[in-house]
Parts: structure tokens; C-alpha cells; sequence
């Protein structure tokens, strides 16, 4: 997680509240994607990701999706289907097409830039048909792949085997543009990594860190991977939360100014936006109509994470005798050591031989970009509020 998992930005193609059948097919044009049959062994559950070069010259508006689990049938299911679109420039260190890669929410899927990737669908259930709301799409951009144009698409399909017996499973996916001249807005990711920069968790401790993702503030995250930073009120389509293993709570408070008021759409029980607390299967939350942030407003974000208290003890590799490895993203930064300062990971001390003391011990968690250290990023996906201030883009010019 900047994972994904899960997780960039315009969630709400998932989960939109406005489900509708999409347009006629010649209104459109679509990409067929799919996750190859895989066994699943009876009595146990099975999570695989699989990579998808899609040929691309110019960019895809799109504006509905359709998700299929296939293979279902009494106590075998599917626990989750998601998809993201890779944004980062070192595709090349993805499987080929085809291959299948068993992984946790595709943490330690494809190369260390997790961060680079938004998510744009999910489904629990056989059959998903979505569209966005009229006027809406999000515009998948192509990259350069060995001289060729495309588009990086991440699927990652688990599934749950009840029965006595193997069962196979796979996953049918279409992907459809929206209708020419539908199209008045864009929507953009939310995707605030500051609260990364002061993750520090020392051995056997839990700590909490937060940051405000605010229309009109500060743009600090933007040169650390952030998604693009509303200058004006903001229309908030979708939210989700971003955490590694270590991750026990994640919670997005609404702010007035800097008092926490109840979320003025789908408050959760205890006033927040979201709480999650499982950091492999977060929730995803849609807003119809979007979420109205005005500048003076935001959203606080906020993640706990457990460095061997109830969790897994983080370890790396000493470098400074009786000093816990690992500094936080901020002091990197500062110090010239770029934008993670995490451990140098090992099991044994034979993992950190010719590095530091030679000794493997129990480290600082920091942010980082393997599965092992950790990450607090808020995704989902948000537009620029119209000229008189609201989310009506009935009004806008057409985009497409």
C-alpha cells in the first residue's frame, strides 16, 4: 500500500450508488480482461493477482464496468474481485500476460512503487453491473511499454473453498467508455500520502498518525506520489483506506475547520466517514450525491498501527549498535536518504551480514514500499465543484 490495496481512485465505479445498466454496446467502446482459471483446494481460501498489458493509444473515458465470478456453487465463493490501474513507469517489472501470483491484496504484486495505483473496480458478488453518475468518468491514460502504448491493469481475485473437493474459479471483466458526448467532468484521485512522512512505531508500541486532506490547503503530498490537490470545494465521489499488515484501525473524520463534526453523508455509527479495521479487505464507501468538501472544510485521516503488540514484531537490520533501524519518511527526506527510511528487512542475522552490526533486530516501522513496512494513505475519488459552488455538472460543457 502507496497499495495498494487497495487499494487510487475513482472507487466509485464499484461502488456507485447509481447503478444503472450501461449504454448500448456500439454507444461505447469496451476492453475484455479476465483472470484465468485457477484451483482453488477444498477447506481453504486462495487470493491470486494477475497482470494485463492493455494496447492503448489514447485515453479511455470510462464509465461503467462489468465484473463476473465465475465457478461459484454452495460453500465455494468469492470473498473479493479488484482492479487497478497501474500509473507508475516500471511496468516492465510485472509477470507476463497470464500469470497468476499468489499474494495478500497484491502487496508484493509487480514492482516497490505501490502507491501508483488506482483503483477503479471491486466486486464480492457473481454478477456487478455499474456505471458512474451521469457526467462522469475517469480517464484511464496509457503508458510506454517496451516502445509499445498501454494501459497497466492489476486484477487480484480471492476466493473460498468450502467444499470437499477442488473447485475452480476465474473472473470475467468488461470494462466500457462512456457514451460519446456524455461526459462534462473527470474525476481525479483523491489520494493523500502526508501521514505517511511521520509514520514511526517503535518496537512493541502502537501509535496513531493523521493528516487532513483539505480543499485550498497546502499541497504537501504532491511531490511524494500524491494524487492532484483540490484548490476549490470539492466533490467527493468515493473513499477508501490504505494500510499494510500492521495496520489495526483506519478512520476519516469530517472537519470543520478543525472541529470534527458528524460526516454530512452516510456517517458511520461513531460520526466518521469510514472506520476500517481489516487492512487486506477495506471498506469502500460511495457518496450519491457527492460529498460536498468547502474550503475550511476537509477530511481527517487517521491509522494505528501494532509493532508487536498484537501484531507481528517488525525487524531489520542493526545499524547503529543498541539503536532501533528505521526512520521515519520526513527525516529521510531531510537527510538526503530519499522518500522511505525504513529497515533494512532480514529473518536471521545471516540477512544482514556485511551491512551495519551484522545483527537482526527488532526495527522502527516506517512507511515503506514492501508489504513488510507499512503505509497511511486515504484513496477515492473527487471532482472540482461547478462555478456556483455545488456538484451539479448538469451545466458544464462536454468533455468528450
Amino acid at each position: 500500500m502507496p497499495s495498494v490495496r487497495r487499494l487510487s481512485c475513482v472507487l466509485a465505479v464499484a461502488t456507485a450508488a447509481a447503478l444503472a445498466m450501461a449504454p448500448s454496446a456500439h454507444a461505447r467502446r469496451t476492453i475484455k480482461l479476465k483472470v484465468p482459471s485457477f484451483v482453488v483446494q477444498p477447506h481453504t481460501d486462495r487470493e491470486v493477482c494477475t497482470f494485463v498489458r492493455v494496447p492503448m493509444r489514447k485515453p479511455l473515458d470510462l464509465g461503467a464496468s462489468l465484473i463476473v465470478n465465475v465457478g461459484g456453487q454452495g460453500s465455494f465463493t468469492t470473498h473479493h474481485f479488484l482492479m487497478w490501474v497501474y500509473e507508475g513507469t516500471d511496468i516492465s517489472r510485472f509477470p507476463p500476460k497470464g500469470q497468476l501470483v499468489d499474494s495478500t491484496a497484491c502487496l508484493d504484486f509487480g514492482p516497490a512503487d505501490t502507491n501508483r495505483r488506482t483503483l477503479i473496480g471491486g466486486a464480492q458478488q457473481p454478477r456487478l453491473e455499474t456505471r458512474l453518475p451521469d457526467g462522469l468518468a475517469y480517464q484511464i491514460r496509457p503508458t510506454l511499454s517496451g516502445g509499445q502504448s498501454v494501459a497497466g491493469i492489476i486484477l487480484n481475485s480471492h476466493w473460498i473453498n468450502g467444499e470437499d473437493t477442488p473447485q475452480k474459479a476465474a473472473v470475467k471483466i468488461t470494462l466500457m467508455a462512456a457514451p460519446k458526448h456524455s461526459v462534462r467532468q473527470f474525476l481525479l484521485p483523491v489520494f493523500d500520502v502526508v501521514a505517511n512522512g511521520f509514520l514511526n512505531v517503535a518496537p512493541m508500541e502502537q501509535k496513531s498518525v493523521s493528516w487532513a486532506w483539505r480543499p485550498g490547503g497546502t499541497d504537501f503530498g504532491g511531490g511524494l506520489g500524491g494524487g492532484a490537490f483540490p484548490t476549490g470545494p470539492a466533490c467527493v465521489v468515493a473513499l477508501t483506506s490504505h494500510m499494510h499488515k500492521r495496520g489495526t484501525l483506519f478512520t476519516i473524520d469530517f472537519l470543520h475547520g478543525n472541529t470534527v463534526v458528524p460526516c454530512p453523508q452516510k456517517p458511520q455509527p461513531n460520526g466518521t466517514c469510514l472506520t476500517a479495521t481489516d487492512y487486506v479487505h477495506p471498506p469502500q464507501i460511495s457518496f450519491e450525491p457527492p460529498l460536498l468538501v468547502n474550503v475550511g472544510q476537509g477530511l481527517r485521516y487517521t491509522c494505528t498501527h501494532d509493532n508487536g503488540v498484537t501484531r507481528s514484531l517488525k525487524m531489520g537490520c542493526e545499524e547503529q549498535a543498541g539503536v532501533p533501524p528505521g526512520v521515519d519518511a520526513y527525516t529521510a527526506i531531510l537527510s538526503g536518504l530519499g522518500t522511505t527510511g525504513a529497515a533494512r528487512p532480514c529473518a536471521t542475522d545471516a540477512d544482514c551480514a556485511g551491512f551495519g552490526t551484522g545483527k537482526c533486530v527488532p526495527a522502527n516501522l516506517v512507511f515503506g514500499f514492501t508489504s513488510d513496512d507499512d503505509m497511511c494513505i486515504m484513496p477515492g475519488g473527487w471532482y472540482p465543484a461547478n462555478a456556483q459552488g455545488n456538484c451539479d455538472v448538469s451545466g458544464l460543457p462536454l468533455r468528450n
